[in-house]
């Protein structure tokens, strides 16, 4: 669902509606939007703690996380 929604709240709502919400995770705040670019023999390693720096600074609140990961069960 990549850019059909502007609140991941709404779909928050949407799925309580028939399921029971296990888990919430949001990832990339800004990752997704420079690994690509990275090249060469150590972009392994690059895009690890470009991806570290970005977890933490979502889990800290410090920036929103953009993309929504959700398990849920049927009630």
């Amino acid at each position: 669902m990549d850019n059909t929604i502007g609140s991941s709240q709404l779909i928050i709502n949407s799925i309580k509606k028939n399921f029971k919400i296990k888990k919430i995770l949001f990832k990339d705040a800004f990752m997704d939007k420079i690994i690509g670019g990275i090249r060469g023999p150590l972009r392994k390693p690059q895009v690890k703690f470009i991806e570290l720096i970005d977890d933490y600074l979502i889990k800290k609140k410090i920036i929103p996380g953009l993309s929504l990961l959700l398990t849920a069960e049927k009630k």
